[in-house]
């Protein structure tokens, strides 16, 4: 891809028209491509303008929140799962510079890397009221979040505040490349639930815990 269709395409995904084009290719590009540059500098970059961004406008938005509060707030939009999820949104990969022999499909954790990697490449280039209009585009893209992300943190408070140790949840593989998780507190089971990833099962599972929970103390 031409330097000048590259631009086009990312202003098509982003409203952002790039003039530094070698920023533009750096933020983009995966060291698998060879070349001395890669997205990794302005992955740095980018991470921290990300957090800030999303810190200032939660501070601003929510003025009741503890900090507690906003901190879980911020890890909903800065969590990779979110930012993969964006990156898919803005059909990002027709962009993406590496060597797709090795990388025929992109993983969450490089996705994340490049929504960073941008984040610093339109600060430098565009400032601060630059980028804050590819955080508002974060904003619009952004997955729904369900009270799953919040479950097993509460879970693990509950379970402290009633029985001063943490819940136990035992996890194992199930059918067709599923998990399985079971919890535990205090050393009864209390409730289980399958999902795609380890990490979704336990959200499920503490959800449901949280449920049963809930519905004794009725």
């Amino acid at each position: 891809m031409n330097d000048i269709l590259l631009v086009e395409k990312f202003k098509k995904k982003t409203g952002i028209d790039f003039e530094n084009t070698q920023l533009l290719k750096e933020s983009i590009t995966h060291r698998s491509n060879g070349d001395s540059g890669s997205y990794e500098r302005l992955e740095f970059l980018g991470d921290s303008i990300l957090s800030f961004l999303t810190s200032l406008y939660l501070y601003k938005k929510n003025k009741d929140f503890s900090e507690g509060e906003l901190s879980k707030k911020r890890s909903e939009i800065v969590n990779r799962e979110n930012l993969a999820f964006v990156f898919d949104k803005l059909n990002l990969d027709e962009i993406i510079i590496a060597d797709r022999k090795s990388l025929k499909t992109l993983p969450d954790s490089i996705k994340e890397d490049v929504v960073e990697s941008i984040f610093g490449a339109i600060y430098l280039e565009k400032g601060l009221r630059g980028v804050k209009k590819f955080f508002k585009l974060l904003l619009k893209n952004s997955r729904e979040i369900s009270d799953e992300f919040y479950a097993k943190n509460q879970l693990q408070e509950l379970s402290l505040v009633k029985f001063k140790k943490l819940p136990l949840f035992k996890t194992e593989v199930y059918s067709n490349e599923k998990f399985k998780c079971k919890v535990y507190l205090d050393g009864k089971y209390y409730a289980q639930s399958v999902g795609k990833t380890k990490k979704e099962s336990e959200k499920k599972a503490a959800k449901n815990a949280l449920k049963k929970i809930y519905k004794e103390s009725v």
